[in-house]
């Protein structure tokens, strides 16, 4: 025996039934030229292309810097008996750390601007990705 057709309000209806759409789905109705819009702005426009340094890199950079001398002054300087290497080269680290941090801040900062100044400009066309192949 065959089963009558489902109606649209049915319970017995398969979740994916192409009368009822799917609240969960984003997909468009339309095809795949249809419902988009064919003007996306100017077919040139002028942009300025540079060469941007990371400001990060040279603070992270400062920073090992002033370690590596902080390390340095603790083994190469002269020993104190009231207070231990690892306290002596705490206090330098610190010392050194930060003031190597914020020379490679200012280094990053300044390679920022020259950088902004050798900022070239060009023409730039737009070309429409939908071409078949």
């Amino acid at each position: 025996m065959t089963e009558p057709p489902t109606s649209p309000g049915d319970p017995n209806e398969s979740e994916g039934h192409a009368t009822s759409p799917d609240p969960e789905r984003h997909e468009p109705e339309h095809g795949p030229a249809e419902g988009r819009s064919t003007n996306r702005g100017p077919a040139e426009r002028e942009v300025v292309v540079r060469r941007a340094p990371s400001v990060i890199a040279f603070l992270v950079t400062g920073l090992v810097i002033g370690l590596i001398v902080a390390v340095l002054s603790t083994v190469l300087g002269p020993g104190d008996q009231k207070y231990t290497p690892g306290a002596i080269f705490g206090m330098m680290a610190v010392i050194f750390g930060t003031a190597g941090a914020v020379l490679g801040a200012l280094v990053g900062l300044v390679a920022d601007r020259i950088s902004r100044k050798q900022a070239t400009r060009f023409r730039a066309v737009r070309v429409d990705d939908d071409v078949e192949k």
